[in-house]
């Protein structure tokens, strides 16, 4: 079966119901119906594996990391939240596939059983009635056309295995979107999220490839390395790309795009 389906989530904590109070959510309620679109398409299809794809940079920092932990926890106790608690198995055998020449040094293997909660929140969503395998993948220091080309390698592995796979890409796109945003503001923070949303829709892997690393920085983004990889993922993929959503009520920008496979 290989590749089901991709999405782009955002991975607040306010999103969830337990942490973010009922006004903060009210702001975000596109975001939350699309997440949930999403979820309810996963539920059909019922895939054998996610992969995650977290923007925060491994501990390694010029390699990929992959999670092969066994099993899997989350929770929102950094939140103040202690209701949840995420649990789910890990899948050697797919990584193991994407990992093929043990010698690789490109992509390094961990076991840690803990989810950050930029996995943590997107799988909160995925997975309320549905029990699927993950594979959590970090991102790293390397630039963005080396995101994109580890993307094809995990692609290749996706199309070598009889299961059905989801990719998810955590993203949060410019925290600098609006004058009341945590991180500060530009101008350039909105126009960068348009930009970005413009090169997925029109499906322009060397634009987004070759956005300027300045920018990047300044715009304060969490978010493109995990997309490049899900680009590379979907290079030469047939695939149709819907937005489902885009807000930045808080000044952050939060985009949920789903990739029809």
């Amino acid at each position: 079966m290989s590749l089901v389906a991709a999405a782009i989530i955002p991975h607040s904590p306010i999103l969830i119901s337990t942490i973010g109070d009922f006004d903060v959510r009210e702001k975000f309620k596109k975001t939350i119906t699309a997440i949930n679109t999403i979820r309810e398409h996963l539920e059909k299809i019922k895939p054998d594996i996610i992969i995650i794809i977290s923007p925060k940079i491994n501990k390694f920092k010029n390699s990929f990391c992959i999670n092969i932990s066994e099993t899997f926890n989350g929770n929102f106790i950094e939140f103040g939240e202690l209701k949840t608690d995420i649990e789910l198995k890990g899948d050697v055998e797919l990584v193991l596939k994407i990992r093929k020449d043990e010698q690789n040094e490109d992509i390094k293997l961990i076991s840690d059983s803990d989810l950050e909660y930029e996995m943590s929140v997107p799988l909160y969503f995925l997975t309320q009635n549905i029990k699927p395998r993950i594979i959590p993948i970090e991102s790293s220091n390397l630039n963005l056309k080396n995101h994109f080309e580890f993307g094809k390698e995990i692609k290749e592995a996706i199309f070598d295995t009889n299961k059905k796979v989801v990719v998810i890409a955590s993203v949060a796109l410019s925290g600098k979107t609006k004058k009341e945003s945590p991180l500060g503001y530009t101008k350039k923070g909105s126009t960068f999220d348009k930009k970005i949303i413009e090169l997925l829709e029109t499906k322009n892997k060397t634009g987004l490839l070759n956005m300027k690393e300045y920018l990047i920085k300044e715009v304060s983004e969490y978010g493109i390395k995990p997309i490049a990889i899900l680009l590379g993922i979907l290079n030469e993929v047939n695939h149709k790309t819907e937005t489902l959503s885009y807000e930045d009520s808080l000044g952050i920008g939060y985009l949920t795009m789903n990739f029809k496979i």
